[in-house]
């Protein structure tokens, strides 16, 4: 059974949401973000503006979870598939809601990570219904205690100086 989780990307206009069948919860999405924003920040190069817009970070991570997947499948022999996807109308069943915000990158150089626990009422909203809370929870701050419960809000810097340590070498 998977631990499904959807991360809400805000940009502070627009959003993006991805949904992860697999390993949502919060210990391992965490360091995925932590090594994600290594990434990002290693692709990115100078460009560091690419890393305030939803649609730039969204491809990002679903990159970088395309590399963890290959050295899983690598190292351990079995197949493990791109497991980040756009989110499309899909309403699962998800347990965890991680609100990502980045709409600091340019300027301050963080990211905003909140993690949320769902209420099992959540599950029984449409799409539009679960996009429309995470877009008043990422511009206004407000909370839905009745669908969303906070657990833990951190904070990740940007370091475009590092070099990432999962990423490939590539063999010429």
């Amino acid at each position: 059974m998977g631990t499904r989780s959807e991360t809400v990307i805000w940009d502070g206009n627009s959003m993006i949401v991805l949904f992860k069948h697999w390993d949502g919860y919060p210990d391992y999405m965490l360091e995925f973000f932590k090594e994600a924003v290594d990434f990002a920040c290693y692709m990115c190069k100078d460009q560091v503006h690419w890393l305030n817009y939803a649609e730039d970070v969204a491809s990002y991570i679903i990159g970088y979870d395309g590399i963890v997947s290959k050295e899983c499948r690598d190292k351990y022999g079995y197949s493990k598939n791109i497991d980040f996807r756009p989110i499309g109308n899909v309403t699962d069943y998800v347990e965890y809601v991680y609100i990502v915000d980045v709409s600091k990158a340019f300027r301050e150089g963080r990211w905003i990570i909140s993690v949320y626990q769902v209420e099992e009422k959540f599950w029984k909203l449409g799409r539009r219904e679960r996009d429309s809370i995470y877009k008043k929870i990422a511009k206004k701050g407000m909370r839905f205690d009745e669908y969303l419960e906070l657990m833990d809000t951190v904070e990740l810097k940007l370091n475009i100086t590092e070099r990432p340590k999962i990423l490939i070498e590539p063999k010429i």
